[in-house]
């Protein structure tokens, strides 16, 4: 799976699947990145590779993004 950011893509090597009874688009889980992959299933990334980029934990990925816009999931 990938999700862009800042017009590179990101490839999500790791990750953690978490069910809710209810969610929407855009709800925030425990304050980490996620991605919505229908019905009441999220993915929360743990590792993840930026195009020509060495692989890094997620925390360590998000510190360089820093103050820019969040990731657009395609």
């Amino acid at each position: 799976m990938y999700f862009m950011l800042d017009g590179s893509r990101v490839r999500v090597l790791e990750a953690e699947s978490y069910e809710f009874a209810e969610m929407n688009i855009g709800d925030v889980i425990n304050n980490e990145l996620h991605i919505r992959c229908g019905g009441n299933t999220a993915l929360v990334p743990l590792v993840v590779q930026q195009e020509s980029k060495r692989p890094c934990d997620i925390k360590s990925f998000l510190c360089r993004f820093r103050g820019k816009s969040m990731p657009v999931v395609s």
